[in-house]
């Protein structure tokens, strides 16, 4: 009798043993499966979100264009430009320049030379920086420049001004704010943030995260390679992240803008907790079960 009671104890050891395993097996299979669809459906999301964000830059910069060249298109705005004296273009580019909201406002001449400028680090008489990028994106077709300035992204828009001939080219610069930002998480369903780097200093950051995560954000952003997904933490916070660099135009001088878009992971994952919990309950009540039958 007593081999016999050993012998069942040995048998009821090793399926309680195997029983583990497969329970065991079963959990981290499920739980590692979960894991992966919500990878899955997070780099879908940012695939599909970084092709609406590029998309809404260049809607929005279309939308600026145009405004830009209704102003070109003014008589009264002509008229000062072809009068040629610098204060009264300047009052002219403040007061349309008000009207749509603009940052920066510039007149050049047709050789990139500053005529008029309402930024005083932007002197009259002198060389626009952005000058040549702005013939570059011209001729690649594109509605705006994004650029760095004063530790702010800003597109620039260019209008050239007819009177018929060309006799001038205005430039106007929106910055990319905080509500900008905002409108592109609501529209793109990402975590968005922009930096500009100018001489090697970070500017201000503008970002829909907060501002607890700055500090990280800004390390990602410098250190992360350009358009690579990578699985991020920032205090405890998963998210599946992607640079972009939205300004680079190979002139150290001009800076970069560097874009940080991020679907964030733990909702997703919550998602599944429910799940997850239900399969680990299941799989505690099948072991029990089988523990008893054993007995």
């Amino acid at each position: 009798m007593k081999f016999k009671a050993s012998f069942q104890a040995r048998i009821a050891g090793v399926l309680i043993v195997l029983l583990l395993i497969v329970v065991s097996a079963v959990y981290i299979a499920v739980k590692v499966a979960t894991g992966e669809a919500v990878r899955t459906q997070a780099q879908a999301q940012l695939e599909v979100g970084s092709r609406v964000f590029e998309r809404l830059i260049d809607l929005r910069g279309k939308r600026l264009r145009d405004t830009v060249q209704l102003v070109a298109a003014d008589f009264g705005f002509r008229d000062a430009v072809a009068s040629a004296d610098s204060s009264t273009i300047r009052s002219v580019l403040l007061n349309h320049g008000k009207r749509i909201n603009a940052s920066d406002m510039f007149l050049l001449g047709m050789d990139g030379t500053v005529i008029a400028s309402t930024v005083q680090k932007v002197p009259e008489g002198s060389r626009f920086v952005y000058d040549q990028a702005l013939r570059n994106a011209k001729r690649a077709g594109q509605s705006v420049l994004i650029v760095p300035g004063g530790g702010d992204p800003h597109l620039l828009v260019e209008a050239t001004v007819l009177a018929p001939l060309p006799i001038g080219r205005v430039v106007m610069g929106f910055t990319i704010d905080s509500d900008i930002a905002e409108e592109l998480r609501s529209l793109s369903g990402l975590e968005v943030s922009f930096l500009t780097v100018e001489d090697g200093k970070n500017g201000d950051l503008i970002s829909t995260q907060p501002e607890a995560l700055h500090a990280g954000l800004i390390e990602l952003m410098r250190s992360s390679s350009e358009g690579q997904m990578l699985l991020t933490e920032q205090s405890n916070l998963n998210f599946l992240s992607q640079t972009l660099m939205l300004a680079n135009t190979n002139n150290g001088g001009d800076g970069q803008v560097i874009a940080l878009l991020q679907s964030p992971l733990d909702k997703a994952y919550q998602a599944f907790a429910p799940l997850n919990q239900k399969i680990f309950w299941i799989s505690m009540a099948a072991l029990v079960a089988s523990l008893i039958g054993t007995l």
